[in-house]
């Protein structure tokens, strides 16, 4: 299939999904039988969410990747550095007049 038609494939069953009759899906489309299109619908869902299920996946294990580093940069961060005697978390910036006063 090229990809002409596997848009107008993924239409078709959007189409079928969103309650369009299978009979008039099937003459729109130029399947021979409402089985064909009703089997292609079926396949093109399962591709779809097989995708959708890779890709929320992934998006999953990103965020999780970047919490847990997160929140080991702020265990590390705490309490451990110290601006003019007073612990603050990494990327905080010192009050201009602290600044001015240590100078």
């Amino acid at each position: 299939m090229d990809a002409i038609c596997h848009q107008a494939r993924g239409c078709a069953a959007l189409a079928l999904a969103a309650g369009v009759d299978l009979k008039v899906i099937q003459l729109g489309m130029g399947d021979a039988s409402p089985v064909t299109t009703a089997e292609t619908s079926i396949h093109v869902f399962r591709k779809m969410a097989r995708e959708a299920v890779r890709a929320s996946a992934a998006l999953l294990l990103s965020h999780a990747k970047i919490r847990t580093s997160l929140e080991g940069a702020l265990k590390r961060g705490s309490g451990e550095h110290r601006c003019h005697g007073r612990s603050r978390l990494p990327g905080s910036t010192v009050s201009s007049e602290k600044a001015v006063a240590s100078r």
